[in-house]
């Protein structure tokens, strides 16, 4: 797809057509995707918190900020997070934006469209109360066979598996990058890996800081930072592994490979200065 047609996905994504159900409950709103929709979904939807206080034992996260769970419906493995209202400036913030669930439901669908595996998304509700947002929720499919990547960093020294890391990681970034798409938090954990058929699948998820810039190009600096965010959490998960690395040599790994993929280049120094300044590693 031309970066035309992405847009087209992007903008398409929060519209009600012959993919999407979109509704609006006063100033509320829930786009469901359509093969999903059903009468005992959107009673689901209404009724999240209770569903998720059920599932105390399949809780992932439940922080100032968000809530996260496993669950299932209709015998479906879902995914479901809640987004809290943050506070006066959060509430103030959002009387006229979008909330992160849905900003996270169009970069999937952005990222699906460039050909980046990430979770499908099922549907995205928000509430309000007259402008002001009180909470959101995005579902998504649970994703099946996954790879904890702590089991691939403990054989980081075998030979092939570092290599391998760096390739699949850098690949993903330059490809998201060469269309004008940042993720926001590109640390190791929001790579996830399953298999399939023994063949290794890499794809990225927790999307509620991405952003996809259309047809305006990213900056050096955004490009640079997302290059550290990665190569600054693969140190910190090796160190608290405890396993040996040379950090020149992998640094420059990560950053040879992303420049023979992505159109706009990065320097070996930059992504130095950056890892030790900003992430302190």
């Amino acid at each position: 797809m031309d970066i035309n047609d992405i847009i087209e996905v992007a903008n398409s994504s929060l519209q009600k057509n012959s993919k999407f159900i979109k509704q609006n409950i006063g100033f509320s709103k829930a786009i469901i995707l359509k093969e999903f929709d059903s009468p005992d979904l959107r009673e689901f939807m209404l009724n999240l918190d209770s569903y998720m206080a059920r599932k105390s034992d399949q809780i992932l996260k439940d922080s100032r900020t968000t809530k996260a769970t496993l669950d299932t419906f209709n015998d479906k493995p879902i995914f479901i997070k809640r987004y809290n209202n943050k506070g006066i400036v959060f509430t103030i913030r959002h009387c006229f934006r979008h909330s992160r669930a849905f900003r996270a439901w169009k970069s999937a669908w952005v990222l699906k469209a460039i050909g980046i595996p990430t979770p499908t998304n099922l549907s995205v509700i928000s509430f309000r109360k007259f402008i002001f947002l009180t909470q959101a929720y995005l579902i998504t499919e649970a994703i099946p066979n996954l790879v904890d990547v702590a089991d691939i960093l403990k054989k980081i020294n075998i030979e092939g598996v570092k290599e391998s890391l760096v390739e699949k990681t850098t690949e993903i970034l330059a490809k998201i990058h060469n269309h004008n798409f940042i993720h926001g938090d590109l640390k190791l954990s929001n790579f996830y890996i399953t298999k399939n058929d023994e063949e290794e699948i890499w794809g990225l998820w927790d999307l509620d800081g991405s952003c996809f810039k259309g047809d305006k190009e990213l900056t050096e600096g955004e490009i640079i930072k997302e290059v550290a965010r990665l190569v600054s959490s693969y140190f910190l998960w090796l160190n608290k592994l405890d396993i040996e690395f040379n950090r020149e040599d992998d640094m420059k790994m990560f950053v040879d490979h992303y420049n023979k993929l992505s159109e706009k280049k990065v320097a070996l120094k930059q992504i130095g200065f950056a890892v030790e300044k900003r992430y302190k590693v």
